[in-house]
């Protein structure tokens, strides 16, 4: 870790997952892929496939090793894959901020102490800390699906407009126009009329032009 370039990817990786920690469970509430985007260090090929290399690796070949971080990744059905990772910070990785262990575990009390609270006041019954953890995770996971989902549907997109933009502008349209009548129905499609779908097709059209020449924000192009 001597390249001034990955001290900074160090330090910006480490300052997201502290953001997005969890106290009580010890979980940090975001997926590798959402913290690479934070950080800068997800990239974009000119055929519209990002990658979280940099992110993934810093923790698999650097603060795992090192004992800073603990990681595990789940199985994702829908998307038959793995879902981005599940990241607990260790008690040496609060040893770079000068946080012992001792103060760790106080303000992981102090924490729980305010769940349960919070639950009491709905008249709902105090959880333990595994349980705490277990609901975090749950949490961790639906958030970490719908992030990768919402990213998933914007770079079909993005990889749409690409394919419009290579295309003179009546091809275009008339590509966008059977994509519309495939979307809705006979009913929809006499009640939106000729001239609504007309204006269907251009509003769509210059929507997919100016995603086509705006890159990912954050994201760098390679």
């Amino acid at each position: 870790m001597q390249d001034i370039n990955e001290l900074y990817c160090l330090r910006a990786m480490a300052l997201a997952m502290l953001y997005h920690f969890n106290i009580a469970s010890g979980l940090v509430m975001a997926s590798v892929e959402q913290l690479s985007d934070e950080c800068g260090l997800s990239t974009v090929s000119d055929a519209g496939n990002k990658s979280i290399t940099r992110a993934s690796r810093l923790l698999t070949d650097f603060l795992e090793p090192m004992g800073f971080v603990d990681c595990e990744k789940v199985w994702d059905r829908i998307m038959e894959s793995y879902i981005p990772k599940l990241i607990t910070l260790t008690p040496l990785f609060f040893l770079l901020f000068d946080v012992s262990s001792e103060k760790l575990e106080k303000a992981q009390h102090q924490q729980m102490g305010w769940i349960n609270k919070g639950l009491m006041e709905k008249g709902e019954e105090s959880i333990t800390l595994g349980e705490a953890r277990r609901r975090a995770k749950e949490q961790h996971i639906k958030r970490a699906f719908e992030y990768r989902k919402s990213r998933h549907a914007m770079n079909k997109k993005r990889k749409l407009a690409r394919r419009m933009a290579k295309l003179d502008e009546q091809t275009a349209k008339q590509a966008l126009l059977q994509k519309i009548i495939h979307r809705y129905s006979l009913v929809e499609l006499n009640e939106m009329g000729p001239k609504g779908l007309r204006n269907q097709v251009n509003m769509e059209y210059h929507h997919l032009r100016k995603i086509a020449s705006t890159p990912p924000p954050d994201i760098p192009v390679h």
